[in-house]
């Protein structure tokens, strides 16, 4: 019996690996209404999919730093959800955008050295960060459920599970956002991203629609943090994919 077991448990890890190496990641959507591609690149100093930045900016004339209402106007009109009540619908989409403002907000509170101080209205010296979600793809509650209990039962079946659960259910979320001058009202820079749920073996965050996405939003206000803030040395680490902890 136990060599069935450990046979089986073989042959769904074979079968992950597999799986991964047939199926890459895709890219981010094309960008929506919300940011011009104005020359966008990858910079493997930095944590998000594609940035710009306008050739002589310099963050350093600016004191203060203004988070805007986070933009959901693209959210309410996915496909995926259409089934589902408007209201709901407007009600979900609001929760993720106050979680990413306060998000942002607190990263700032919270960690190190700051060049910017953070103000609840824009005046002169302040930069506007305007920040949206555009694309969102929640978890499959029923499917990570039997994946997390299979996993209490034997772990190498957990493994499998989360394997099969992650290359084939993509929960993520997806940003843009950009940098505006309060003076001119320019745009100064512009930053994309879409980032999909870690992978893990069990997890509480499997049992809720949002529990995977607010952890992706926590990611991006530290390594935002991390960008407005950089000095131009070293590299700005992307947060793991793999978690290990179960919450």
């Amino acid at each position: 019996m136990s060599f069935r077991i450990s046979l089986i448990s073989f042959m769904c890890i074979l079968l992950v690996f597999s799986l991964s190496g047939c199926m890459s990641v895709p890219a981010s959507s094309d960008l929506t209404f919300f940011i011009e591609d104005r020359g966008m690149f990858y910079r493997d100093d930095f944590p998000f999919e594609r940035v710009w930045e306008q050739s002589g900016f310099n963050k350093y004339s600016y004191q203060y730093l203004y988070i805007a209402p986070v933009n959901i106007e693209n959210l309410i009109y996915l496909d995926w959800w259409q089934s589902i009540p408007v209201e709901k619908r407007a009600l979900m989409a609001n929760e993720l955008g106050l979680k990413m403002r306060a998000s942002l907000k607190q990263a700032f509170y919270n960690r190190g050295t700051n060049f910017f101080t953070l103000v609840d209205q824009p005046s002169t010296g302040t930069l506007i960060l305007e920040w949206a979600l555009v694309d969102v793809a929640p978890n499959k509650v029923v499917m990570h459920a039997l994946r997390g209990t299979l996993g209490f039962f034997n772990p190498l079946v957990g493994f499998c599970m989360s394997g099969i659960t992650l290359l084939t259910n993509k929960t993520s979320l997806s940003f843009e956002a950009r940098l505006r001058v309060i003076e001119t009202n320019e745009v100064v820079a512009t930053f994309t991203d879409r980032r999909y749920r870690k992978f893990s073996f069990i997890n509480i965050k499997d049992f809720t629609w949002y529990g995977h996405l607010y952890e992706i939003i926590d990611d991006w206000s530290r390594e935002f943090f991390d960008v407005i803030n950089w000095g131009g040395d070293g590299i700005i680490q992307r947060t793991s994919n793999v978690e290990v902890l179960p919450w």
